[in-house]
């Protein structure tokens, strides 16, 4: 997340993503942004075999303590394409 007006990094926002359909009523997974205004959702376990069979068209809320900052729900969609992870073991 940048600032539209001076371009500098937002830190310490709360990024949510949320399905448009509203199938999953629910928030799907949520972050804070660092300091360079960048964030990684991780999806919600009890939603990803859902989202991977219908790959929704997700929005996101924004936040700065309880002030809602921006909802992408009119303007920005995202094709949901779930990545997942495997850690080793060692």
């Amino acid at each position: 997340m940048i600032s539209e007006t001076s371009f500098r990094p937002l830190a310490d926002l709360r990024v949510e993503a949320w399905d448009c359909d509203h199938c999953v009523e629910n928030c799907l997974g949520a972050a804070t942004t660092d300091a360079n205004g960048t964030f990684a959702i991780a999806i919600d376990e009890a939603h990803r075999d859902e989202l991977i069979e219908r790959r929704p068209d997700i929005y996101f809320k924004v936040f700065r303590d309880a002030r809602t900052l921006a909802d992408t729900r009119t303007q920005v969609l995202w094709s949901c394409a779930i990545r997942t992870s495997r850690r080793s073991s060692r």
